[in-house]
């Protein structure tokens, strides 16, 4: 659906009144140039009233500047049709442009939102039992719901105080009625957080680098394990997000081009911005908050997510963690500020 149609434009008179004028001053000046030319063919007295006759070439004179006048006058006509024409087909060009562009957008939109409902995951992770391993398979923007608990899942254990991976036969012979129940807890902790390392593929190397990375770094490593996991589902998903956004990046910085002033180019950034909108608001809080981190992991993406404001819907107390909010150039509110309080 179009957001902005253009207006076919108007056609201008053919002369305008200041032509006209100017028109009007060059015949005036040719009726008093030819009358003052016939007046001196002869005297007061009606002398040389003979050479009159042989001087009426001055009547030539007339026509010719006539002529001339006309000539000037469909000169300025054809000057005026040129450029209504020149016009019109710019108009019509620049819409021709804006139905293609409105008809690819829309497309891309619509194939996202396949995507999204196409999209499968799932992950594996160790019940209370310490040795049984459970599988859970989800669905389109349910994965990402997923996604948010398995991201919180490798942080806890990168921020781990030990580094191992999963050993079934150590787990398996414990004995299930231990003499204190807290035994029960640690061993389920060492559990979850070894058969993460084992299952994302941890290394030590990747747990000793994590102790000494700032926070942005530790978000960066954190999603990147998550996503080798996972490349199969959410990189086809992030790749076409970012071949949207290109789009709209592209199309405006054509656009800006020909624009005649900075009161133009400030109506084309925010007629791209509001159709950044529409990809904004397809988008559930889940998908936002995946995104976001992606945007640690991804430069371009996240130079074209700030460009348009994508991430201003998503709060704080989404991310995982609040001290996750370290992504320079966006500026996360606090829900209860949605309300002013």
């Amino acid at each position: 659906m179009p957001i902005k149609n253009f207006k076919p434009a108007k056609r201008k008179p053919s002369v305008s009144y200041k032509q006209f004028v100017w028109l009007f001053l060059v015949f005036l000046f040719v009726i008093i140039a030819w009358t003052i030319n016939a007046n001196n063919v002869y005297d007061e007295n009606g002398n040389n009233l003979g050479t009159y006759g042989d001087k009426f070439g001055a009547v030539n004179a007339l026509f010719s500047g006539l002529a001339f006048a006309g000539i000037i006058f469909t000169i300025m006509l054809q000057r005026n049709e040129l450029a209504m024409q020149r016009e019109e087909s710019h108009d019509a060009r620049k819409e021709f442009v804006q139905q293609n562009f409105e008809a690819t957008f829309f497309n891309l939109l619509k194939n996202q939102q396949s995507i999204l409902l196409r999209l499968t995951g799932r992950t594996e992770y160790i019940n209370q039992h310490v040795t049984d391993i459970q599988t859970n398979v989800v669905n389109g923007v349910t994965f990402f719901v997923l996604a948010k608990r398995e991201l919180s899942r490798i942080m806890k254990t990168l921020e781990f105080g030990y580094f191992g991976l999963y050993d079934h036969d150590y787990f398996y012979s414990i004995s299930p009625e231990p003499e204190h129940p807290d035994e029960v807890d640690d061993d389920y902790t060492l559990a979850v957080h070894t058969y993460t390392n084992s299952y994302y593929n941890i290394t030590k190397d990747m747990y000793d680098r994590s102790k000494n990375y700032k926070k942005k770094e530790f978000c960066k490593l954190a999603y990147i394990i998550f996503f080798v996991k996972n490349h199969y589902n959410i990189g086809h998903y992030f790749r076409h997000l970012y071949h949207i956004f290109k789009f709209l990046n592209y199309s405006e910085e054509n656009e800006i081009k020909d624009a005649k002033d900075s009161f133009e180019v400030e109506e084309i950034e925010n007629k791209y911005k509001s159709y950044a909108q529409f990809v904004q608001a397809q988008m559930a809080a889940p998908e936002l908050l995946l995104l976001y981190y992606n945007c640690i992991a991804y430069q371009k993406m996240k130079d074209l997510v700030v460009k348009y404001g994508i991430l201003e819907n998503l709060n704080i107390e989404d991310l995982i963690s609040e001290d996750n909010h370290v992504l320079e150039g966006i500026n996360l509110r606090r829900r209860r500020d949605l309300f002013n309080f």
